[in-house]
């Protein structure tokens, strides 16, 4: 079991920062205003998620992605909102429910602000109820452990690594896994982002982790279409989708969604966009109507169903 621990990493304050000016100028400017700010207000601000992950693995691994910053505020997140707004010269967008603002910046990074939070689920799927926490509740709530860890950027633990259930451990082992049994429960889009994580480190689902999943994945079916569609569209965006799609074949997400939605392997291998997946879908499914039904159940948007229609239509032809 990992103990709560705050280990000193007296170089992974400026390892962030040559990541981030790589990639954005802009951005690294306003996280120097925003950790000013958070000083100012005597808050704690943190980094968190993947940046923190790929940081962590000391190999990014969307290098020529668009930026994208998640950061954490133990504190009144209200004077960093207007400064994101003020950044990007637009209103940021606030979420006043869960305390997140969100912001692109002129090159195209993005930030997203939140104050740590604890979260409780009152059903399966359902949006979670937020009240204002310390850091250490707020990782709790994470998603996988590999993304339970935070780096302090101001108050009296800055630059220290926050890590109290093992991120730095699993990295090591390249092991994918939840911080509680009922994490796919509380919402099943964890579901396929397991298969994207694995695949993106290059990893293993943790065994307790994966029995969870194959006992859980029922609850897939209660997500609202829109929900489902965006996660499974950051899924088919992936650089390397193939391998998160095998994985996802594996854990019958899509039947679990849909019964009548199988995915062929052939699918696998012509899948390099998501449009390409999806007229793969259309073409090679053995149910004839599938253009008929799958669109409303996986969310899908225009493009999507053109591609998945296209799909059908050159399998018409080629009978």
């Amino acid at each position: 079991m990992t103990t709560s621990t705050s280990v000193a990493t007296s170089d992974l304050p400026s390892q962030l920062l040559v990541m981030i000016r790589r990639r954005s100028e802009a951005a690294e400017s306003l996280l120097h205003t925003l950790c000013h700010l958070s000083i100012e207000g005597e808050s704690q601000l943190f980094v968190v998620g993947g940046l923190i992950r790929d940081l962590l693995l000391g190999e990014p691994t969307v290098e020529t992605a668009l930026l994208d910053i998640d950061l954490a505020i133990d504190g009144d997140p209200a004077p960093l909102h207007a400064a994101l707004s003020q950044a990007a010269n637009v209103r940021a967008t606030i979420h006043g429910r869960f305390g997140t603002a969100s912001v692109t910046l002129p090159d195209g990074a993005h930030i997203d602000l939140a104050r740590t939070r604890s979260e409780r689920y009152s059903s399966p799927g359902a949006l979670p109820i937020v009240t204002p926490a310390p850091v250490e509740v707020d990782l709790r709530r994470r998603d996988f452990t590999i993304n339970a860890a935070a780096l302090a950027l101001s108050g009296a633990r800055a630059g220290q690594l926050i890590d109290p259930h093992g991120a730095v451990r699993d990295l090591q082992r390249r092991s994918v896994r939840t911080l509680h049994p009922a994490s796919f429960r509380d919402d099943p889009t964890r579901l396929i982002r397991a298969a994207r994580y694995t695949s993106r480190i290059g990893g293993a689902i943790d065994r307790r982790t994966s029995s969870d999943a194959r006992r859980d994945r029922e609850y897939l079916a209660v997500l609202s279409a829109e929900r489902f569609g965006d996660a499974w569209r950051l899924l088919l965006n992936e650089p390397d989708a193939g391998p998160a799609l095998a994985l996802a074949r594996r854990l019958r997400i899509p039947q679990s969604r849909e019964p009548r939605w199988v995915v062929p392997k052939k699918a696998l291998r012509a899948s390099e966009t998501a449009e390409q997946f999806w007229a793969s879908m259309g073409l090679l499914s053995s149910e004839s109507d599938i253009a008929d039904w799958l669109p409303t159940f996986v969310g899908m948007n225009r493009q999507e169903r053109i591609a998945l229609e296209a799909g059908t239509q050159l399998r018409q032809i080629r009978r």
